[in-house]
C-alpha cells in the first residue's frame, strides 16, 4: 500500500513539474512570432485530447499514456505561417 501512495506522489509531482515547465516555454514564445501547435503531458497513444489542429493553428491540449515527461511543439518556418518581423 505504501508503494502505491509512493507512485501515486511521484506521478503527480512529475505532471507538476512537467506542466510548469512547458507553461514556461509558451509564455517566453508569447512575445515571439511563433506559436504553440501542442502542448502535451506524457508520451505515447493520448488519453485525453482538447482543441484540434485546421487550417488556422490552434493548440492542442493533450495527455498522453507515459506521464514521465512532456513536449511543446511550435510552429516554426518550415511548417509556414510565422508572421514577418
Amino acid at each position: 500500500m505504501r508503494i502505491m501512495i509512493f507512485i501515486v506522489r511521484f506521478l503527480v509531482a512529475i505532471g507538476i513539474l512537467v506542466r510548469s515547465t512547458n507553461s514556461a516555454t509558451i509564455g517566453s514564445r508569447r512575445n515571439s512570432d511563433s506559436r504553440c501547435l501542442r502542448f502535451s503531458i506524457g508520451f505515447g497513444k493520448p488519453l485525453l485530447m482538447r482543441g484540434r489542429a485546421g487550417r488556422r493553428p490552434h493548440r492542442v491540449l493533450r495527455v498522453a499514456a507515459i506521464p514521465l515527461g512532456g513536449y511543446v511543439k511550435l510552429l516554426d518556418e518550415r511548417e509556414g505561417g510565422c508572421r514577418p518581423r
